[in-house]
């Protein structure tokens, strides 16, 4: 059954996104703050695609049409926004909070990506 009118989702998947937004408003991965130290790198694109994937899954959520920019920049990974962090992936996999987190991004964004594609 569809209960919005933008987005074809059912009350199960809609809670489903509902427990996702709530985890993805917990705390920043404390290990990332060492991953930034050890590789003397910045955390802002960390920052930036984490609040990509989150605002996008609140514009699912709220029922409101996500902007075409934005449906744009959730077709690509991380690595395809931030090409320099590839340098990094395997150090990446050394933080296991840091890499968690960004893998269940990750999945969020593709959720997002089937949703509003209708693939």
């Amino acid at each position: 059954m569809k209960f919005f009118k933008r987005y074809n989702i059912d009350q199960k998947t809609l809670d489903e996104f509902k427990k996702y937004y709530v985890l993805l408003h917990g705390p920043f991965p404390n290990d990332m703050y060492d991953f930034e130290e050890e590789t003397n790198t910045s955390l802002d694109e960390f920052y930036e695609f984490f609040a990509l994937i989150t605002g996008s899954l609140n514009y699912i959520i709220e029922d409101k049409k996500i902007p075409r920019y934005q449906r744009e920049m959730l077709k690509k990974t991380f690595y395809e926004h931030y090409p320099h962090f590839r340098n990094y992936k395997s150090d990446i996999l050394k933080y296991q909070e840091l890499s968690e987190c960004l893998e269940f991004h990750e999945k969020i964004r593709i959720l997002i990506n089937k949703l509003i594609t209708g693939v």
